[in-house]
């Protein structure tokens, strides 16, 4: 392990159609997902989109996919990784420990099969991960990004 840092930034959206709070999305809502990861002067970028899906399910499916390409990629594992992101849904339930407590008891809960497949990921890189939230849309760079990347592939389906 040599001491550079990944900076992983990832974020999930939903473009809702006017549904009052509360309700679920509608199954032709715009939805995407995207993540920069910067490791020494490489960047790895990547997105995606699906129809109906929530903004926690998006979220999910940015780390989720951020995740993948680290354990997948020879010169990404076992390094230090800051995951940078503006959504408590999914940075508390790691950081805070809930995520290991879920799987034990397998409760369902919102998500809960996405939450299952991340696990893996996560348990091989949990020694190596720093959790930083940001505010979203304000003053970080690479969150700025994430979210013009998930916008511009919505945007791709209209």
């Amino acid at each position: 392990m040599n001491n550079s840092l990944i900076k992983v930034y990832t974020d999930g959206g939903n473009r809702n159609t006017g549904n009052k709070p509360g309700q679920h999305v509608h199954e032709r809502d715009l939805s995407a997902w995207a993540y920069i990861i910067e490791y020494e002067k490489k960047q790895y970028i990547a997105s995606g989109f699906q129809f109906g899906a929530t903004n926690n399910a998006m979220e999910l499916m940015a780390v989720g996919s951020a995740f993948r390409k680290i354990t997948k990629t020879e010169e990404l594992k076992k390094q230090k990784i800051e995951l940078i992101s503006d959504s408590h849904y999914v940075l508390d339930p790691m950081e805070k420990g809930w995520l290991e407590k879920w799987m034990k008891t397998k409760k369902e809960r919102p998500n809960f099969t996405m939450w299952q497949t991340l696990y893996p990921m996560y348990l091989e890189l949990k020694p190596y991960l720093i959790f930083h939230w940001v505010k979203g849309h304000k003053n970080t760079v690479g969150n700025l990004r994430v979210d013009e990347l998930l916008n511009q592939e919505m945007d791709k389906h209209k």
